[in-house]
């Protein structure tokens, strides 16, 4: 069943367009259009992929919630805030205690806001509905999809593949990322005689001497073979792509998820996962990717998935790949707009009417 506007005030907005700062027309735009927070709050239904936006008071709310991360890992992540409220909370555990509980009453408060929430997996539905026992919206789940198509981008890193074997990170060095460990752990396959190297590879690693995590600097500038650690910075879809279908596997240590993305990515890209035993990953990965419960595992299971034949490498791969190819942005889209649909909110606005066998949306 899909719906068409009847009326031409019907309409579609995108409204995350970058504004030019520095161009005459943005400008005078600025003075003579409605800002976006204003035409936001005319609308009839909103969909909102991040709760950090402003959120109408009479729409009907379709908040998509990707993690509870800024209140789960909040005392981890307040130890790097620089901000003036980051320095108060962080003074010490009682002021710490205190801002977890402002965070948490805020969050509370825009999730009530909604009429839906749309949790991006299982473990995320479950973790709101326990972590707020009172949560007013239904809590529903769309699971989000995975795409080999390649971005355009600009003033990326492109560069020459690695020689030989080597592991893969591609990713932020952010708290919620083991990294430290996992150089750790490539020095001990190393010391094992292991001929392996590690690529990082990402935004935070453009250099070892400018990388803001002093656990990741410190783990490489006193790894005894820092001449194997291969930092990228940030690249091109293209080159990721080369990356990861020439390693050996990807490893995702993260603490915490509430989907997990680049584990269905290095699926489709084919090459072995190995990451955490923790929140949405066992979910999305399913039996299809490895599994250590912390940092101080990983050498041993590396370990283990370099002595698979190639044989088994190569059907575990395959199974993955196609596991994964079943995650699709149509899908999530569908998903999202079954959801829309079953909770009967169009019914309430003049201006839509419901159509039924039509194969997409119209155009508005």
């Amino acid at each position: 069943m899909i719906l068409k506007p009847t009326k031409l005030k019907t309409k579609v907005e995108f409204l995350d367009r970058p504004v030019n700062k520095k161009s005459i027309l943005d400008k005078i735009g600025a003075l003579v259009l409605p800002t976006r927070d204003e035409r936001i709050s005319k609308m009839d239904v909103y969909l909102s992929f991040s709760f950090l936006s402003f959120l109408p008071n009479k729409a009907h709310i379709y908040l998509v919630w990707h993690d509870l991360l800024p209140l789960k890992m909040y005392d981890l992540y307040i130890k790097t805030d620089n901000s003036l409220a980051g320095k108060i909370f962080n003074l010490n555990p009682l002021m710490t205690k205190i801002g977890k509980h402002i965070k948490k009453i805020q969050l509370n408060s825009i999730i009530n806001k909604a009429e839906v929430l749309i949790a991006d997996s299982d473990y995320t539905r479950d973790d709101v509905i326990k972590t707020f026992k009172n949560v007013n919206p239904r809590v529903e789940v769309a699971k989000l999809g995975v795409s080999t198509i390649t971005a355009k981008t600009n003033g990326s890193h492109a560069g020459e593949l690695p020689l030989g074997k080597y592991l893969l990170y591609v990713g932020g060095a952010d708290s919620k990322r083991e990294i430290h460990l996992l150089i750790k752990a490539f020095g001990e396959l190393r010391n094992n005689n292991i001929d392996i190297k590690l690529v990082l590879a990402g935004g935070d690693f453009y250099s070892v001497h400018e990388m803001n995590n002093s656990l990741v600097k410190e783990a490489i500038l006193n790894s005894g073979f820092y001449d194997d650690i291969i930092l990228f910075g940030y690249i091109t879809d293209e080159f990721k792509q080369k990356l990861y279908k020439n390693s050996f596997a990807f490893i995702y240590p993260t603490l915490f998820e509430g989907f997990g993305l680049p584990v269905l990515e290095a699926m489709l890209y084919k090459t072995l996962i190995l990451t955490y035993n923790n929140t949405s990953l066992p979910e999305v990965g399913q039996d299809y990717a490895f599994y250590v419960d912390n940092g101080n595992q990983m050498a041993e299971q590396i370990t283990i998935m370099l002595a698979m034949s190639d044989e088994e490498r190569s059907q575990r791969i395959e199974a993955a790949y196609k596991y994964a190819s079943r995650f699709t942005w149509d899908k999530t889209a569908q998903r999202y707009y079954e959801i829309i649909m079953s909770d009967k909110a169009y019914e309430k606005l003049e201006s839509w009417k419901w159509y039924e066998n039509c194969n997409q949306f119209c155009d508005v």
